[in-house]
């Protein structure tokens, strides 16, 4: 078995075809079909079923799992040649900078646990993170070229960025324990809530959520950082509605409780962006980084 019968394999499953496998990888159609029986003699299982009236291949159940072990070995000899290539002092200085904007959730709950891990696996990487609150200066420093990659809100508009990747954070609502099993813990119209400022990107998600649901929310505090909430909500009978990522630690201590709401709450889109002028490999690394840790978001 070599990687270039894998390569092979991967390229006549996603394209459907041997004539058009033989197309992407500027080989012959003969030559293609050799490699594929080859692999399927050594492996022992037919691997393709072919369907020469409809010009088209699929993969039999073997053939599936072959593939799936051909993704494993070849995304992990990318990850290969992309580690080698940062150990070549002539090709990259020996220690490169990532620099990431982005909003209180991502920077605070999500980026520090990230970037120790991609020091861990890219050592000559530095990766610094800075945290804005108002998504409007973010995307002026993105128009200035002053960052390599931002993470905001889907429906943040950032004309001058190239968007990369999208991921999925939840909102919970969270109480202390003793309001947690009190009666107005279930009265959603009465439930004393502390919430994000007016016109933030999570009120306006909640507050539509509650005009789905025909309930005038019962605000009692406005808090933007999502420690003052987790404060207010520790010492006092209130809950609020944050960044699930916020909050898990808290929930996972038992600081806190997950309250259930009749419905689900809404999910925010996130999305990844660069500047077009910032592609070095290192940034490259980086974002490929995130989304393979972020994935399971999207």
């Amino acid at each position: 078995m070599t990687l270039h019968q894998l390569i092979i394999l991967r390229t006549v499953i996603e394209e459907g075809s041997f004539v058009r496998a033989a197309e992407v990888l500027r080989v012959s159609q003969p030559a293609i079909s050799a490699q594929v029986k080859a692999l399927e003699n050594e492996l022992g299982h037919v691997l393709l079923r072919r369907k020469p009236s409809m010009g088209i291949v699929e993969p039999t159940e073997a053939g599936r799992i072959a593939y799936r072990a051909a993704l494993r070995v070849l995304e992990g000899l990318e990850d290969l040649t992309r580690e080698l290539r940062y150990l070549d002092d002539n090709q990259m200085p020996s220690c490169r900078e990532v620099q990431v904007i982005c909003d209180v959730p991502t920077g605070v709950y999500i980026l520090p646990r990230l970037a120790s891990e991609f020091r861990g696996r890219f050592a000559n990487v530095m990766v610094k993170v800075a945290v804005n609150t108002d998504y409007r200066a973010i995307t002026a420093k993105l128009r200035q070229d002053l960052y390599d990659l931002a993470i905001v809100p889907q429906e943040v508009n950032t004309p001058a960025a190239v968007q990369e990747f999208a991921f999925i954070e939840d909102l919970a609502i969270v109480a202390n324990p003793a309001l947690a099993g009190s009666p107005q813990a279930s009265d959603w119209a009465s439930l004393p809530l502390v919430l994000p400022p007016a016109n933030s990107i999570v009120r306006r998600s909640v507050e539509a959520y509650f005009k789905r649901l025909k309930i005038k929310p019962n605000i009692v505090l406005e808090l933007n950082h999502p420690e003052a909430a987790k404060k207010a909500v520790g010492s006092g009978p209130v809950a609020c509605i944050t960044h699930k990522v916020s909050v898990q630690e808290d929930l996972d201590a038992g600081k806190l409780v997950e309250l259930v709401p009749p419905r689900p709450l809404p999910r925010l889109s996130y999305k990844v962006v660069r500047t077009r002028s910032r592609l070095g490999e290192h940034v490259r690394a980086f974002t490929s980084f995130l989304q393979e840790h972020l994935k399971d978001r999207a």
